[in-house]
């Protein structure tokens, strides 16, 4: 056996562990990114769901316990201010619930462009403007407005109803439709796909 010949016999064996190693190597740096990539995929959509419905829950919790209350109390003697109590605290929640929507309304658009979530949640938080306007008994004119800035357009879909139906629907509808819209988008969020970053 020649210097050639035993040169050979250890370049095949060792060229092969090589090749093997960096195929190997590689396949098991995949699968680890493939890993941590579901895994921060879950993690966001887990963060955002609880932001969502941490949102517009609230508002809907307090505001439909403040219509109950409303309709169900006779008069300011009988609920000894209580009424006001909550009408404050579902003001501080609706300016809350707004604040936080305006922020989750552009993650959803970044994160999922082509699912529409963002436009479902921009619906739920007009629905929600309706809703604290109507329970608060502003005044028709600027009901009216709501009504008018928060209603489907051409080019918008906002609340997802046209004036008409904002006027005519019964707050309690309005209620379980952003409860429905809650629970709807809370769903797609754990499938829709989330942009690549």
């Amino acid at each position: 056996m020649t210097f050639a010949d035993v040169l050979r016999a250890v370049i095949g064996p060792v060229t092969g562990a090589i090749v093997g190693t960096l195929v190997l190597g590689g396949f098991i740096t995949w699968v680890n990114h493939t890993v941590q990539t579901r895994r921060a995929d879950r993690d966001l959509r887990d963060e955002l769901v609880v932001q969502v419905t941490d949102a517009a829950g609230s508002f809907h919790f307090l505001a439909t316990y403040y219509w109950f209350m409303k309709d169900t109390t006779a008069s300011p003697t009988t609920n000894h201010g209580y009424l006001e109590t909550v009408k404050h605290d579902l003001g501080l929640q609706y300016r809350k619930s707004r604040v936080a929507g305006k922020a989750l309304e552009s993650r959803l658009r970044t994160y999922f462009p082509k699912a529409d979530l963002d436009a479902d949640w921009h619906a739920m938080m007009d629905l929600c403007s309706v809703v604290y306007f109507r329970l608060v008994d502003s005044p028709a004119d600027r009901l009216e407005r709501i009504y008018r800035q928060d209603a489907v357009t051409e080019t918008e879909r906002h609340s997802g109803f046209s004036v008409e139906e904002l006027r005519a629907k019964p707050t309690d509808d309005l209620l379980d439709d952003l409860w429905h819209g809650l629970t709807v988008l809370a769903r797609q969020l754990l499938v829709a796909k989330i942009a690549s970053t």
